[in-house]
């Protein structure tokens, strides 16, 4: 409980928070996460209705926690430079001005 008290601080969960568990019960962190931190701070657990529902899901819940393995995140952004690169030229220099921001990370908030 300490250890899970310590991340609640760190990374600032809070009650009102979202998060789609869909890992499989086997995961450390899906037990921790969809768990105990949900009992100790009592932010929403969301299930997918089925696997194949989980992209959906994502998109109608937007949760403000997500958990997953590198190969999903890997996944989203391959999807995410692939719709970029397809898009009119408008939306690519947007998407190209906000991933420069994005890469740059936290000195962009501070400057």
């Amino acid at each position: 409980m300490s250890s899970a008290k310590a991340f609640v601080e760190a990374e600032d969960i809070r009650a009102t928070d979202e998060l789609l568990c869909y890992l499989p019960m086997a995961w450390i962190e899906r037990v921790a996460v969809s768990l105990v931190l949900t009992v100790l701070v009592g932010f929403t657990c969301n299930c997918p209705e089925r696997p194949q529902t989980v992209q959906r899901d994502l998109r109608e819940l937007g949760p403000t926690i997500a958990i997953a393995p590198p190969r999903i995140w890997e996944n989203m952004l391959t999807l995410l430079r692939v719709r970029a690169a397809d898009s009119t030229p408008f939306k690519r220099k947007v998407f190209e001005f906000f991933r420069g921001l994005a890469e740059r990370g936290p000195e962009v908030l501070k400057g």
